[in-house]
């Protein structure tokens, strides 16, 4: 476990590296759309109107929301969060609320499943990641295997929204199964404008391994 634990924050840091971390060079204004698509993102996750007006104030005028700003790491309040849907299948959900009111919530839910002897199969996850005003996700189809190593199958129907001048799209099963030293993932990464206050190179990634997954992203 330990092994596999280092082996995956490896891949995290090989991630960053050659996908590249958000770069907070200046972006270009927003765009009429833009706008609108933060407003929805921004109610997806729960933020009130006035607190939506002064965050894309904020980024009009090229300041960086705390969700998306290093130095506000560690000053959000954490909720987390298991559930079990209507159709029986499980999810979860991790969201930070920051100070100035903006949220990172990031989760894997949805889907069907088929049973087996010793194995699940879930058919279209929803893994997604909304950040600032950026939402992005995707679908996945993978095999949780007791005992044994499970596998992550396909990643396909990508989603972004809150980015302009969108580029480089790829969306790609990078590992399919499972080691004893690391664990099956896939990615979505493109490139793009946050608008105000940053261009860079976005990535949300998927993890399956130990009967069990999880998502990450940059931004």
């Amino acid at each position: 476990m330990v092994k596999k634990l280092f082996s995956t924050l490896i891949i995290l840091a090989l991630m960053i590296a050659s996908f590249g971390g958000v770069t907070f060079a200046k972006g270009k204004p927003l765009t009429e759309k833009q706008v609108n698509q933060i407003k929805a993102n921004f109610g997806k996750a729960g933020i009130d109107q006035e607190t939506q007006l002064k965050l894309i104030e904020k980024i009009e005028n090229g300041e960086i929301l705390d969700a998306n700003n290093p130095k506000m790491k560690d000053k959000g309040k954490i909720k987390e969060k298991k559930f079990i849907d209507k159709n029986g299948i499980p999810g979860y959900e991790k969201k930070i609320i920051y100070p100035d009111g903006s949220v990172d919530i990031t989760s894997v839910s949805g889907g069907t499943s088929r049973t087996g002897s010793g194995y699940v199969n879930y058919i279209g996850r929803k893994v997604s990641r909304l950040s600032g005003g950026i939402y992005a996700s995707f679908l996945a189809d993978y095999t949780n295997v007791q005992y044994g190593y499970d596998s992550l199958d396909r990643v396909y129907e990508w989603y972004i929204s809150g980015v302009s001048d969108i580029s480089n799209i790829t969306l790609t099963v990078a590992q399919s199964k499972e080691t004893s030293s690391s664990d099956a993932y896939g990615y979505l990464r493109f490139t793009g404008s946050a608008g105000g206050y940053y261009t860079s190179t976005f990535y949300l990634k998927l993890f399956v391994g130990n009967d069990t997954d999880w998502d990450s992203g940059n931004w």
